[in-house]
């Protein structure tokens, strides 16, 4: 089940983000955003859709999710949005970092605002050490930042669960 109170925390920063950069709802180009994360941004979850809704009905129409993945509408949300992502299922933060997988996504998706939900996998298990998740997690936010200084970027907090 989709709690609200899930979303409002994305949503209320995404929201100060665009008023931010933005002198009104409707700029001349779109705000490009990236979602980026593992199956909870790739999969069912649908608070992509959710998000593009609350974005849509709260003026920010000139706004475009990017990414290399797209869902085709995957999300049976009863109200259509974007369906472009960088979502995969099973992907860690480590895997991602150690293996220079971020760079070519951003340079095909060219965001502004990248959503970065990711880490649960990490998470799982134990076995990654603490500071090699640190690490991962730097060494992203360094590629951002390589790719566009004026980046925005927004860490969602891991979803709470047992290990």
């Amino acid at each position: 089940m989709f709690r609200k109170s899930t979303l409002y925390s994305p949503l209320t920063l995404l929201l100060a983000v665009l008023a931010f950069g933005m002198t009104s709802p409707a700029a001349a180009a779109p705000v490009r955003i990236m979602p980026l994360g593992d199956s909870i941004t790739a999969g069912p979850g649908c608070w992509r859709a959710f998000l593009w809704n609350q974005l849509q009905t709260a003026g920010y129409t000139n706004i475009d999710f990017v990414g290399t993945v797209s869902d085709g509408g995957g999300c049976n949300a009863g109200f259509s949005y974007d369906f472009d992502h960088e979502g995969h299922g099973g992907f860690s933060a480590t895997g991602i970092a150690d293996n220079n997988q971020l760079p070519p996504w951003l340079s095909a998706a060219r965001p502004d605002i990248v959503l970065m939900h990711l880490g649960t996998n990490d998470m799982w298990g134990g076995y990654i050490p603490l500071q090699a998740k640190l690490d991962a997690i730097t060494k992203l936010v360094g590629q951002m930042r390589a790719n566009n200084p004026n980046m925005k970027i927004i860490v969602a907090q891991i979803i709470p669960m047992s290990v």
